[in-house]
């Protein structure tokens, strides 16, 4: 009996969502983490300074949405409330990866250098 290993469209869209955001973890204090069957995808990263972000999988839309998580007057990163921006393909993922690192760049070196 043969078993089928082709994914269905949303299982390629997730892994090659996902595949993209990872390349995040070449930062320094940065890491991307999966919950969920890669449902929900968090970019954490240690910076003060520097905005957490999560990727939650749309099962209705078939796509992520990206919430941003920011700093409360405690200290603590909570979400904002809603989300950015939303990313349907590898495409977009990898213009999320490129506006991380341009605000990692700005944000997380000055604030750490402070």
């Amino acid at each position: 009996m043969a078993v089928n290993f082709i994914k269905n469209d949303d299982d390629r869209t997730k892994s090659r969502i996902s595949s993209s955001v990872t390349a995040l973890n070449c930062l320094d204090k940065v890491s991307v983490t999966y919950l969920k069957d890669k449902s929900i995808i968090n970019v954490d990263c240690d910076f003060k300074g520097m905005p957490n972000f999560e990727l939650v999988w749309s099962e209705v839309d078939k796509y992520y949405r990206v919430y941003i998580l920011v700093a409360s007057t405690n200290g603590e990163k909570i979400n904002a409330g809603y989300n950015i921006f939303n990313i349907k393909n590898n495409y977009v993922a990898a213009g999320f990866v490129t506006m991380y690192g341009l605000i990692y760049h700005h944000r997380a070196y000055k604030s750490s250098k402070e």
